[in-house]
């Protein structure tokens, strides 16, 4: 286990982490247990600079020998690259998560894994609960605590997306289970048109979206309404092809239609907790990222930031860009914007999802591919990944 897995390995396992390693990179050596996670240093979530050795570059990547490309919109000069900036959230930087276990072989096992270590354990065995296993390297010890992440799903409901609606009903329940496995203190908040019939009843019904017990109040679906939940809680509005930037906006300030929230969707946010966005969709955005960040900025500052090229969340896009070779096929925030369609049964994508490729890359977030449909809850499990360790920071008042 190289020292950057074992230290990561250590300081979950003393806040009681049940799930392996090997869901977590091993990459080089870092300089502090900070460093090491990927987590800012000051308890009110800001980031101190500090320097990490650059991830290389795969070698003959044709995807990544690309030159960068930027949006419309851009937002600016901001600085993907080594996705530190002192956001409010504590962005982790870019490759320092690897999302979840890569394509497994046919007899259980991962491609070029690690040699078991000596004593019998491997990296996938590591991340029990008995945080005794291993020591703490010296001077982490008690340093690490847990913060709330609310995680704020914008799935498209256009007609193109039927096979999507309908899978990511299905697998929400597994990204919850990883979450709970790992003691997240987390909360969804869905911003999609609610199904109130049977998915075949009509174009409207095939993609829209509804959650049941347990994430939610309702016993079932379809129901005329959707339900509130303890850690759930949803905004029905339409996202169409181009417009879920807008949408989420308005929606963020303005009550739903069924009277769930009275202010808008900003109100189930709470006060302390990292935002992480995650869209969905085949399509693009018609409003730059920049007028999203900016407009986010002017309704809640003290959420999301006051600093256009520094925003206070992370944005994840499961968008139309071509997938890569493995089950997972993350784009971290370093790799270049891909203007490659993907192709795969059930998926039909209009575009790359160059905006919101662009809004990942300025805030740490990761990409990953809408093809093929059925896959997306191998791509909601590497984000689960993310958001366990985005949950992690140093205890306040820690050196």
């Amino acid at each position: 286990m190289s020292p950057r897995a074992a230290l990561t390995h250590a300081a979950l396992s003393s806040l009681r982490r049940a799930r392996p390693i090997g869901r977590v990179a091993t990459f080089g050596v870092c300089l502090s247990c900070a460093q090491v996670l990927g987590i800012p240093s000051d308890p009110e979530l800001t980031s101190r600079e500090s320097q990490r050795s650059p991830t290389p570059e795969p070698a003959n990547d044709p995807m990544l020998s690309q030159p960068d490309m930027a949006a419309p919109g851009s937002l600016g000069d901001a600085e993907p690259s080594d996705g530190r900036g002192a956001r409010a959230d504590g962005v982790l930087p870019p490759g320092d998560i690897a999302g979840i276990d890569e394509t497994q072989e046919s007899d259980g096992t991962t491609p070029d894994a690690e040699t078991p270590d000596p004593d019998g354990t491997s990296p996938a065995d590591a991340g029990v609960a008995d945080a005794g296993s291993e020591p703490l390297p010296p001077g982490c010890e008690g340093r690490f605590e847990r913060v709330p992440v609310d995680v704020v799903f914008i799935v498209d409901n256009s007609g193109s997306m039927p096979e999507e609606a309908e899978t990511f009903e299905q697998t929400l329940p597994s990204f919850v289970a990883l979450l709970e496995e790992d003691e997240v203190d987390y909360r969804i908040i869905l911003i999609s048109r609610h199904r109130r019939d049977a998915r075949s009843a009509s174009d409207e019904a095939s993609t829209s979206v509804c959650i049941a017990a347990p994430i939610s109040g309702l016993a079932s679906c379809p129901s005329d309404r959707p339900a509130l939940g303890a850690r759930f809680f949803q905004y029905s509005v339409k996202i169409d092809d181009d417009d879920s930037f807008e949408r989420t906006l308005q929606a963020s300030s303005t009550p739903d239609p069924f009277e769930l929230t009275a202010t808008g969707w900003l109100e189930w946010l709470r006060t302390g907790a990292r935002t992480v966005f995650v869209e969905i969709t085949d399509s693009d955005s018609a409003l730059p990222a920049s007028e999203f960040v900016s407009g986010l900025q002017a309704v809640a500052p003290d959420v999301f930031g006051s600093d256009p090229a520094r925003p206070g969340f992370v944005f994840h896009s499961i968008v139309g860009l071509a997938q890569k070779s493995l089950a997972a096929d993350i784009y971290f925030a370093d790799e270049p914007i891909q203007p490659e369609l993907c192709a795969g049964t059930g998926s039909n994508p209009d575009n790359a999802g160059l905006v919101y490729q662009e809004l990942s890359r300025a805030t740490g977030g990761l990409r990953l591919s809408i093809c093929p449909a059925a896959a997306l809850g191998l791509r909601l499990a590497a984000l689960a990944s993310d958001v366990t360790l985005r949950s992690v920071r140093e205890c306040s008042g820690a050196d």
